[in-house]
């Protein structure tokens, strides 16, 4: 992660959302800003091509697919939401270069043909999916990435492997005492909630049940965590991806890489498909 990639990312974000923008993270939380960094790190270093398709599994409002179109890239963004996707379509026509094409599906049962995508990125998606939902996710990704692609998927990561299905999960308890007018204000900013949610986090033994595919290899990941000062902010006072000044400097000041497990963090992973020979 490079301040420099913050700047890109903050940048593109201002651009979208205009003035309120300056105000309201609609969702970019300080996560989403480390997640979005290392993913423009690692795509980059591919030296991508215009013809390459990229897919975006679970894209929601995320300000990425239409930061890859600028890019000049192919996008595809999935998701079962259908106001996210015409969120995303109404964004991406408002930018010139590039493609970027919207899918209702789920991501257990991707609806492409083997083989179709160079990259496959996953931010904050697969912990979403109960059961063995994550796994059948990967396998798909896995199934529609063509051989030397990658697959970069990001998911919550600490000491203790726990599942939650309360939608007002790590928001203040002030917020969580109005929970109705919690739902809408996630719905006014773009975040991501609903009645029907589901997360997961992870820890080395349960993240072992997908990177362990046999069409993929194991290449890289980052664990990342955050700090008392970050906690107190947004377990007492303020939801994540509220306010873009306080997750611009929580990121800088409050958010540290780590070699093993953390209290509470996130990890993002890079997996490679494999293939005897280099991608034509």
């Amino acid at each position: 992660m490079t301040i420099q990639n913050m700047g890109h990312i903050l940048r593109h974000h201002l651009e979208l959302r205009g003035p309120k923008g300056g105000i309201f993270a609609f969702g970019l939380s300080s996560a989403r800003y480390v997640e979005y960094s290392i993913t423009l790190d690692w795509l980059i270093s591919e030296r991508p091509l215009q013809k390459d398709l990229i897919l975006e599994l679970g894209c929601g409002h995320s300000i990425m697919p239409s930061f890859w179109k600028k890019m000049g890239l192919s996008v595809v963004v999935l998701d079962v939401d259908l106001q996210a996707l015409k969120h995303q379509a109404k964004v991406g026509n408002r930018i010139e270069s590039g493609n970027l094409y919207a899918c209702l599906a789920r991501g257990e049962n991707l609806p492409f043909k083997d083989n179709s995508f160079r990259f496959c990125i996953a931010i904050s998606t697969i912990e979403h999916f109960p059961g063995d939902g994550d796994v059948q996710a990967v396998q798909e990704m896995a199934r529609v990435l063509k051989p030397g692609g990658l697959i970069i998927l990001s998911v919550p990561f600490s000491r203790n492997s726990k599942e939650t299905d309360d939608y007002l999960h790590l928001i203040p308890w002030v917020w969580r005492r109005i929970p109705r007018n919690t739902f809408l204000l996630f719905r006014k900013f773009n975040v991501d909630r609903t009645g029907g949610f589901f997360e997961r986090a992870y820890n080395f033994e349960n993240l072992g049940r997908f990177v362990s595919s046999p069409s993929l290899t194991f290449e890289d990941y980052k664990i990342f965590g955050d700090n008392r000062i970050y906690r107190l902010i947004h377990e007492k006072l303020i939801p994540m991806g509220a306010v873009t000044f306080i997750e611009f400097l929580l990121t800088k000041k409050c958010m540290k890489f780590s070699s093993s497990e953390v209290p509470r963090g996130g990890i993002i992973v890079k997996l490679r498909k494999i293939c005897k020979h280099s991608i034509a």
